[in-house]
Formats: C-alpha cells, sequence, structure tokens
C-alpha cells in the first residue's frame, strides 16, 4: 500500500511537518536520499497545522526506555510537543501506535515518578534482538498542554 510518509520539522522551527514527495518513478536509491536531511530538503513540502492528515504510525526517538512504555528522550520536549500538536489538529489518537526503535542496553528500568503527564508512552520497543509490546496504559497526549511552554522553545 501507498503510504505517505511526513517527517517532524528539526526543532519545530518551520513548522510541524514536511511530506516526502518522492519523483515518480524513483530509484530505491533516491527512495534512500528521500528519508535523509538532505532529501527532506530536496523531496518535501511543508505541511500545515490546518492540514487533514491522519497518522497510522508515530516512530519517536528515545534515548532510554522501560518495557512498561516510558521513554526519555533529549531532555527537551520536542517529541511530546510534536505528538501533542498532531494531536491537537487530530492527526493522532489515543489508538495511533507509538513505536522506538533503540538498541538492547538501552531499555531500562525508569522509575513511575520521572514520567509526567506530558511524556508520550510507547506501544512498542524494537531493539535488535527482540519486540516488546509495552502493554503501557498511560495516556498518550491529548493536546498542547500550554502551561509547559516557555520561551526557551520558542523560534529566535
Amino acid at each position: 500500500a501507498r503510504k505517505m510518509l511526513l517527517v517532524p520539522t528539526p526543532r519545530l522551527r518551520s513548522g510541524l511537518f514536511n511530506k516526502i514527495i518522492p519523483p515518480p518513478g524513483a530509484s530505491k536509491e533516491i527512495l534512500r536520499i528521500c528519508s535523509t536531511s538532505q532529501g527532506v530538503k530536496e523531496y518535501s513540502v511543508p505541511v500545515g497545522l490546518d492540514a487533514k492528515v491522519r497518522v497510522d504510525l508515530v516512530v519517536v526517538g528515545s534515548v532510554a526506555v522501560s518495557e512498561k512504555g516510558w521513554r526519555i528522550g533529549k531532555g527537551e520536549g520536542f517529541a511530546d510537543m510534536e505528538y501533542a500538536m498532531m494531536a491537537t489538529m487530530g492527526a493522532v489518537s489515543e489508538n495511533t501506535v507509538v513505536v522506538t526503535i533503540v538498541h538492547d542496553c538501552q531499555v531500562v528500568d525508569i522509575p513511575d515518578e520521572l514520567v509526567a503527564d506530558h511524556d508520550l508512552p510507547v506501544d512498542y520497543i524494537l531493539t535488535p534482538t527482540r519486540i516488546i509490546k509495552t502493554g503501557c496504559e498511560q495516556a498518550k497526549p491529548q493536546g498542547i498542554i500550554w502551561s509547559k511552554i516557555t520561551w526557551e522553545l520558542m523560534p529566535r
């Protein structure tokens, strides 16, 4: 099935997503390039917050993740914010599958007290040796929590 690939705009500097549009008849090499930062520059168009898109699967980066589904990112909250923005625009729902891909050594115990209401849990963890279904029951963010927005997050 043909799928639309949306990639987040780094640090949300110029919008939320870019839609990858490979040229007609693109070779495997061109498709590989499309997945790079250079390919995003060459083969994508911005997607506005008012766009009517439906996201079936979110792949999110993690520094560490627990088998419970808790994840720790780089600490700036951009992945959590991207998901919250997608929820606000109706692109994701509680049923949207969230996956992270990490090395086995990044699957660790994360104390519950480190998890906040704005943190995005994961449904599946993929490692080189395992596929872990977390069964996480924490609700995914339902929208932007405006009290979490700081001036430091705003583009300069």
